[in-house]
């Protein structure tokens, strides 16, 4: 403005000049001249202010990054009593589209309904969404318009409009509390035709369905479009119960269950079964060993898995009769026509029976030869064969001779893995392949965050480069899957954006958008502490492919501080540093405002992860601190503080794992952990797993120890209390002194006849046949059961959901206290909903103040 005015300015001083003369021709050339430029001037300055207005609208922060995406200008407000349409064409496909798109505008502001319906008055119709194949050309591709008057959405195919109407959930999620959204044009479509996740359900973690959903409706908000369940043992085949017993595995009708929760949300849920190596869970029994390739308790090999065992024997014909067999059960639960066989790190071919026949044809040609006979039993089931790449990479002269409807899955977890050379290779021979990158959550407590992000750009850069048609990003359990999920979320979201549009989202504000759309973070703050936490394991200074050394410490207790070379560059000052450095990153959780139904869960894993690394700093400082780095020679007191909090790190280790998964694979993972906490303890002392066994074990029901704990304020205030014998057989004279005198006593969750009950009257073939008086309406309220028996297994059932415990758990009373004071004393009506709330809030203040002095 202050440009315009100088221009004007001059102009009127050549008037005044000019003023009485006779306006000769170079005079009014002169005039032109200043006229045009001021006219300039002002052209000038519209456009700076245009592109200032433009650069003042508010930009979205999206979940991946759009390719394209245009701000005009204006706003759309939402109004009431509006209209979703859908083409009727395409009604079907539209569908669950359409209910995003209506759920998502209805959580922030008016319900519109769905229609295919254009009504004689167009301007009610608030989104339109359709599928023009000739309008988007790119398959999975949409164009989202937001302007004024109307939201349209049209999309090259179903997946497209999917993924169109989850980029307008996430606009309203960040700005539809307002009332209105700033208008857009965003034209997208992916990178890679094929994005996905790989989960191991074999090491150690079998997620519950819940979880599994959950993690699908996150994969495909993220537009990613493929998920696998990497499988060893971990799926429920009929004919082979011995193997899966204990691992509580995926049945059939799960698998079709996800299937179709899947392809509900353009996931395809492709089927995964590791047919030559990792067959150690398989070859632990007697049944399968005839067909290993290393019989017996073989000392030429140290192979991973059941006592050396690891791979089938490739020139048996048993071995792949059998594998037959497991294709023939497990493939027709799955709707997709992909099938990955794994086939990967057959680390001992060649070292047993088959050795002869690769000393005369060649490691890599008898490993050709097998895999030929899977690619076989496959075509069968009209699939096409999936195989991780790294056997053919190590013989290169083979990759010509893979069928050419097989697709290679190329791996590699550090950051400078050779993708580029591999993809080259792969892209000469004429064979499709995928980048397979990872989330480097594995092995690590709290992931490798640089290391992640710098292995998933080189996957998407190089798969793109030299033409991959997929990138699946896998996330390992290996050494008892001890990272929560949450740590993956980073890698999930990095890599689902790279794959998308790898341009758009290469330095996307990763810390702000996981806030967003992943942590669903009010603070913003979420994402950057779970980033910096992965970043931990930089800080001692030892780096460990594949591996945190944070984690080693813990896993490989047994090793020489003095002597491995993973240990032996660690120092005090290095692991004090790291202290300092989680202690910083957590001291944002008070300002973590996470608005999502797991959000405590979520914050607890976290603070369990770090007690992990913390402990490992603890063990490591007292190790080097100590005679030959050796355990037992840490100070007593030392190791009896590392013991309790093993013990209370594996106990919400536990408690954790069953709020998320299954019970399969617990007792594994925790085993590396109690073998841990062993260590610690010698002959005379009880702190050991194995010694905590041989103490007094007191079965009890979960609402009677809760009733016992309310009288220990009573207990210490005194006069002294005496208990006595019930009248009706209650042994709660005898339990009760004992847990109130000692709060390291074990006990066992038993949801039947308990040690309080006793020998008690009422108890008639294991059910409490007592009577409760229910008309007193200032005790209970109206609806609650008569029957105290029926009445108190709704009461220990809540408390099992709310602390994730089940019948015969094990916990001593210290750590049931633990688990009440951070989970379960929040709110407790929903508990004892039968209890007017007054009662209720008196009960919980009282809980709380005894468990605080029974604690001291």
């Amino acid at each position: 403005m202050r440009g315009l005015w100088k221009l004007t300015e001059e102009f009127v001083f050549i008037l005044f000049i000019l003023k009485g003369s006779i306006v000769k021709r170079t005079n009014r050339i002169l005039l032109l001249v200043f006229c045009g430029m001021l006219i300039v001037g002002s052209e000038n300055l519209s456009n700076e202010a245009a592109a200032a207005k433009k650069a003042a609208i508010k930009k979205y922060s999206l979940l991946p990054q759009p390719r394209r995406i245009d701000y005009p200008g204006g706003v759309h407000k939402l109004q009431p009593e509006r209209f979703i349409w859908l083409d009727m064409n395409h009604a079907d496909q539209l569908r669950r589209t359409a209910l995003i798109v209506q759920e998502s505008v209805a959580r922030v502001g008016p319900y519109w309904e769905l229609t295919t319906a254009q009504g004689k008055n167009p301007g009610r119709l608030a989104v339109t969404i359709q599928i023009d194949p000739s309008h988007v050309a790119q398959p999975q591709g949409y164009k989202l318009t937001i302007d004024p008057d109307k939201i349209r959405i049209v999309a090259h195919d179903g997946a497209g409009a999917f993924y169109a109407a989850q980029t307008l959930k996430q606009i309203l999620r960040q700005e539809g509390w307002t009332g209105q959204l700033v208008c857009a044009v965003i034209d997208d479509w992916p990178d890679f035709p094929n994005r996905g996740v790989l989960l191991d359900v074999s090491r150690d973690k079998v997620p519950k369905m819940k979880t599994l959903y959950n993690l699908v409706d996150l994969l495909s908000e993220l537009k990613l479009n493929q998920l696998q369940l990497y499988t060893e043992h971990a799926f429920a085949y009929r004919e082979h119960r011995e193997v899966w017993k204990n691992a509580s595995p995926m049945t059939g009708e799960q698998v079709l269950a996800l299937d179709a929760y899947c392809r509900d949300r353009f996931v395809e849920l492709v089927p995964n079964q590791n047919s030559f190596g990792h067959m150690g869970r398989w070859f632990a029994h007697k049944r399968y060993l005839p067909m290993a390739e290393v019989p017996g308790e073989h000392e030429e090999i140290k192979a991973k898995g059941g006592g050396g065992h690891f791979s089938l024997c490739p020139v048996d014909p048993d071995s792949i009769e059998f594998v037959a067999g497991l294709f023939d059960e497990l493939l027709p639960h799955f709707s997709s026509r992909h099938f990955n066989v794994c086939c990967d790190e057959t680390s001992d071919l060649g070292r047993g029976r088959s050795k002869a026949a690769c000393e005369e044809r060649g490691v890599g040609r008898v490993y050709l030869e097998f895999l030929l006979k899977i690619h076989e039993q496959v075509k069968k089931h009209g699939r096409t064969m999936m195989v991780w790449g790294d056997i053919v990479n190590k013989h290169p002269e083979l990759i010509g001779e893979l069928p050419k409807d097989v697709i290679s899955l190329d791996w590699g977890y550090e950051k400078d893995d050779s993708f580029d050379k591999n993809c080259e290779r792969y892209a000469a021979s004429g064979l499709s392949f995928y980048v397979c990158p990872g989330t480097s959550s594995w092995n690590s407590i709290a992931g490798r965050t640089d290391n992640a992000l710098g292995n998933l750009w080189n996957a998407a850069e190089n798969g793109l480069k030299h033409g991959a048609i997929g990138y699946l990003n896998t996330d390992w359990g290996d050494n008892g899957h001890w990272q929560p999920l949450l740590v993956s979320y980073p890698s999930y979201a990095y890599g689902a954006a790279v794959s998308w549009a790898a341009k758009a989202n290469q330095k996307i504000d990763l810390p702000r958008v996981l806030s967003l759309h992943v942590y669903r973070d009010m603070s913003r703050m979420m994402g950057w502490l779970v980033l910096d936490l992965g970043n931990a394991y930089l800080k001692p200074d030892v780096l460990v492919g594949n591996q945190s050394v944070l984690h080693s410490i813990l896993q490989r207790p047994e090793l020489s501080f003095k002597h491995h070379r993973i240990f032996r560059k660690l120092t005090v000052e290095g692991l004090e540093t790291t202290l300092t450095y989680i202690d910083k990153v957590m001291s944002r959780m008070p300002r973590v405002r996470m608005q999502k139904a797991d959000a405590k869960v979520l914050r607890n894993e976290t603070r369990n992860a770090v007690a992990m690394l913390r402990h490992a700093c603890r063990l490591a400082i007292a190790r080097l601190q100590a005679k030959d780095g050796l355990i037992s020679n840490i100070p007593e007191k030392i190791r009896q503080e590392l013991t309790q909090d093993i013990k209370r790190i594996i106990s919400e280790h536990k408690r954790l794992w069953r709020l998320r998964n299954r019970e399969g694979g617990l007792a594994e993972s925790v085993g590396r952990l109690e073998k841990l906490a062993a260590m610690y303890s010698d002959s005379t002392d009880d702190a050991g797993s194995e010694q905590q066994t041989t103490k007094e074990v007191i079965y009890i029901k979960p609402h009677h120890f809760i009733d016992i704990l309310g009288a220990y304020a009573a207990y210490v205030a005194g006069p002294p209390i005496t208990f006595k014998p019930n009248r009706m057989g209650h042994a709660v004279h005898i339990v009760e002194p004992k847990i109130l005198a000692d709060p390291d006593i074990l006990l066992q969750i038993e949801l039947g006849v308990d040690d309080v009950c006793g020998k008690c009257g009422f108890i008639f073939d294991g059910t409490c046949v007592d009577v409760i008086n229910t008309t007193n309406i200032s005790r209970l309220k109206p609806g609650t059961p008569c029957m105290k028996g029926e009445y108190n297994r709704l009461l220990d059932n809540r408390w099992c959901k709310r602390l994730g415990i089940k019948q015969g758990d094990k916990l001593t009373a210290r750590e049931f206290c633990e688990l009440l004071l951070r989970d379960g004393l929040d709110d407790i009506t929903d508990i004892y909903c039968n209890v007017p709330v007054e009662r209720v809030a008196k009960r919980t203040k009282a809980l709380k103040e005894s468990i605080r002095e029974y604690l001291k």
